[in-house]
């Protein structure tokens, strides 16, 4: 397990790997993001297909396992839960689905394509905020993001963890606007999962407040400012 203590007012405590077997000793994907602060997975997806505007969108696979299918048809499309902890907060302990699943192709062809792969999942209750600064509800999220390519014929290869945390954090320390801070905590959990070497090494984004009542292009000038084109 990997607890967050040293960022208040949040404090996640998570498994650090997603199964198909809801074991924690049959780890599929490591979980190498995590967001807090203003941070539900609803919020995160937003962030990544709005104000990142980097080209993401909801996977099909996962608008199909959520979709009343045949439960054979739901066995191929093999889900992934992870276990979030927040007891704490008055919330639950267990497995869960993902809440948001995206992907952006970075190749596409009808044959054979590249593309990265996020899976998020939101925390079951959300903490608060203690220190008085705010009095906003924390609502903190785990991600687990990789790069994979297709392998004939529904399914694909995970080529790195790395290359797609990497590209996440990098997206959103562009925009200081929505990022408070982001530091590198390790889970003492590196390993190969799925044959691909991962270095135990999470990235942890705090983002701001949000401003629901209001326009993105209001909240966040400075994103404007970018799609236009002006430095």
């Amino acid at each position: 397990m990997v607890t967050f203590e040293s960022f208040p007012p949040e404090s996640p405590t998570f498994g650090s790997a997603l199964s198909a077997s809801r074991n924690p000793y049959d780890p599929s994907d490591p979980v190498n993001l995590v967001f807090v602060g203003d941070a539900s997975a609803d919020r995160v997806a937003w962030a990544l297909q709005g104000i990142l505007a980097l080209g993401w969108r909801p996977s099909l696979t996962d608008a199909l396992r959520h979709a009343r299918v045949s439960r054979p048809l739901r066995g191929l499309l093999k889900p992934l839960y992870a276990y979030l902890d927040d007891r704490a907060h008055g919330g639950a302990a267990g497995w869960k689905l993902p809440d948001r699943t995206l992907v952006l192709y970075k190749t596409w062809s009808p044959l054979a394509h590249t593309r990265l792969h996020i899976r998020i999942y939101a925390c079951h209750r959300p903490a608060h905020d203690s220190s008085g600064r705010s009095g906003e509800p924390a609502v903190w999220s785990v991600a687990a993001a990789h790069l994979e390519v297709y392998s004939p014929p529904l399914g694909h290869t995970v080529k790195s963890w790395k290359a797609a945390q990497r590209y996440i954090r990098r997206a959103f320390a562009k925009h200081p606007e929505l990022v408070q801070a982001y530091f590198e905590k390790d889970t003492h959990n590196a390993r190969d999962y799925q044959g691909v070497p991962f270095d135990g090494m999470v990235t942890y984004i705090l983002l701001t407040p949000g401003f629901r009542s209001l326009p993105w292009w209001v909240r966040y000038p400075r994103a404007l400012l970018s799609k236009l084109g002006v430095s």
